[in-house]
């Protein structure tokens, strides 16, 4: 019987339009198919129907087929005269077993062909925009296995020439070990140019803001490096979503400068007053739906929960931000929650009470929901609808104030914003809802209350009442904040900070 022939075919990167016509026109005769686990499956179907497929891939230490047993296999198929394709991921000889492979047909007389495929080490780059070389800039580049033989008595690779030659350098399978190769070429004094000559010297604090396509941003060997940094003391500016310079749109937008600024600013403040507290702080409105188009809601453009946040950061505390619908970008180094209904507001504030030595309420919640929940379809206007049952809403600001009850902490701080009356109805706020600040405003005045950047409010407390005159929201949540200080200070001369648990004996609302 005549011997037949093996093929070791390389599959490319995953894109089936990437396979070669050579490595096309083999899998759609051949009788027997053993593809690896990196080969889209939609390549198989290139296959003759009649062939054989058989799956040999590899994961880390898990074989379909170990290497021996493979090897055999491609022989014994040969001998009984059938054309096999052995299917592999990038190119059959960068980084895999094609060449042990080939040597075992060799040394059984088995006939055999590679057919080159394109290698993901000039296929990722290429689709992610970089260049390995460019005549202007880089004239070579390297490509390093990232996963060596486990059992090698010492690396084959020269660490020391790859830290410092001038080329690109491309490492493949080095995901699991990124730290590793990471701190080798540290170690070995990579620091090809003013940046990274910079990190290594300085003993600043170092801010970082990246930059780049949402696809590498949310790559799992970007995020590892990121905490790789993060555990070496780096901090960053997180980039936002929008266009981007590669004509995507998504995640990967460089932060905004004002954002980068605040960061800078952070980074180089001195020990803030509020070091060591964490202060929850809600922001904007809630809003409650009808149906899938229309909702109840208010003006609140979640300004002055802003800058509270931001002021609080810059004194060095730990912000938790519970923010409702909102277009405002939050600052640098706050804790985000994003919320949307008066439900959603209320169930994470509850959820974290305990987290905070002080919670600032300044988000307009909605006083009402409707009843029935909102209406799975929109509502049309033949349907000569004229009520819709409303439901109050969860006060949040009173259900703190009763499960803190005969404690003094957390700190509590509601917002009264109203039309007329302020101070009455304020003053009535502080008491019912047993708050310990309320920050009053008028918001029928054309420069304050709801989407303007200047406020004018009045702190109530229980032995004092301050007028703030119209200025700044920024400039406004420094006061709050001072405010805020002076009676934490206070409480803290009275006596032991109260530490609170979750088994504290509290009535806590569900």
């Amino acid at each position: 019987m005549e011997t037949g022939t093996v093929y070791l075919i390389g599959a490319g990167p995953g894109d089936p339009g990437l396979l070669t016509i050579r490595g096309a026109e083999l899998l759609g005769r051949a009788d027997v198919i053993v593809y690896d686990a990196l080969v889209n499956q939609d390549i198989l179907s290139l296959a003759s129907t009649d062939a054989e497929i058989i799956f040999g891939g590899k994961r880390s230490t898990k074989h379909a087929i170990p290497q021996e047993e493979l090897n055999q296999l491609l022989v014994d198929k040969a001998k009984e005269g059938l054309t096999i394709v052995r299917l592999k991921g990038g190119d059959p000889y960068i980084f895999g077993r094609g060449s042990e492979e080939a040597q075992e047909l060799q040394s059984a007389g088995i006939p055999f062909e590679i057919i080159p495929g394109i290698s993901s080490f000039i296929a990722a780059p290429a689709y992610a925009g970089i260049p390995v070389t460019h005549r202007d800039h880089c004239s070579s580049f390297t490509v390093i296995t990232g996963h060596e033989k486990p059992d090698k008595d010492e690396s084959s690779i020269d660490w020391e020439n790859l830290a410092n030659e001038t080329g690109t350098r491309v490492i493949l399978m080095g995901v699991d070990r990124i730290r590793l190769i990471t701190e080798r070429l540290q170690a070995n004094g990579i620091a090809d140019d003013f940046l990274t000559s910079m990190h290594l010297v300085t003993r600043a604090p170092i801010l970082m803001a990246p930059a780049m396509n949402s696809n590498m941003w949310g790559h799992v060997a970007v995020e590892r490096n990121l905490e790789i940094l993060r555990g070496r003391g780096v901090r960053f500016v997180e980039p936002t979503e929008g266009d981007l310079a590669c004509g995507w749109t998504g995640p990967g937008r460089l932060a905004e400068p004002s954002s980068i600024v605040t960061a800078v600013e952070e980074s180089l403040r001195p020990r803030g007053s509020l070091l060591g507290r964490c202060l929850l702080i809600t922001a904007g409105p809630t809003y409650e739906d009808l149906d899938p188009v229309r909702f109840l809601g208010n003006r609140s453009t979640g300004r002055m929960g802003r800058a509270l946040a931001q002021a609080a950061i810059r004194r060095g505390a730990r912000v938790i931000l519970v923010a409702g619908p909102t277009s405002l970008e939050m600052p640098a180094g706050v804790e985000v929650v994003r919320v949307r209904s008066a439900s959603e507001m209320y169930r994470s504030v509850m959820e974290r009470k305990t987290e905070a030595g002080a919670m600032i309420l300044a988000a307009a919640v909605a006083d009402y929901t409707p009843t029935n929940g909102p209406r799975s379809q929109k509502l049309c206007k033949d349907q000569h609808l004229e009520t819709i049952k409303l439901t109050r809403t969860l006060d949040i600001l009173a259900d703190l104030g009763a499960w803190r009850a005969g404690q003094s902490s957390p700190l509590l701080v509601g917002f009264a914003a109203e039309t007329e009356e302020m101070l009455v109805h304020a003053r009535a706020k502080l008491k019912a809802k047993n708050v310990d600040l309320i920050v009053a405003n008028n918001v029928s005045q054309p420069d304050t209350g709801f989407g303007v950047d200047t406020n004018a409010v009045t702190l109530v407390s229980h032995d004092v009442e301050t007028s703030v005159p119209l200025q700044a929201k920024n400039e406004i949540a420094e006061v709050i904040l001072d405010r805020v200080e002076e009676l934490l200070q206070g409480r803290e001369a009275d006596g032991p900070q109260r530490v609170l648990s979750e088994t504290a004996h509290r009535n806590s609302p569900s």
